[in-house]
């Protein structure tokens, strides 16, 4: 597999990979034998208008376990799922991927 570096530290700053270099770190053994994958973007979703059943927290959360980082989304049906993306989001609520809307 070209690219694959068997022992590299990342450091992160602002959310993003700011640097990677050769070797391990003792900085965080937390994370010691860990894989680092890049975030896959889904182009086309629907998230799930804000509604009593509350499902966006949860359909963010399975994003997010799947490695979906970014999505765009094409439209609910009434036009709430953008606000109750945003309240999860901007309140530190609940992990949420980054958002694109058209």
């Amino acid at each position: 597999m070209q690219g694959r570096r068997a022992a590299a530290t990342l450091a992160v700053a602002d959310g993003a990979i700011a640097e990677i270099s050769d070797g391990s770190s003792d900085a965080s053994l937390d994370f010691a034998g860990c894989l680092a994958l890049p975030g896959l973007i889904d182009m086309h979703v629907h998230l799930p208008p804000d509604n009593a059943l509350k499902l966006t927290s949860g359909a963010a959360l399975a994003y997010l376990a799947h490695g979906v980082t970014s999505l765009r989304d094409a439209g609910d049906l009434d036009g709430t799922s953008i606000d109750a993306v945003n309240v999860l989001r901007n309140g530190g609520i609940h992990p949420v991927p980054r958002l694109f809307w058209c």
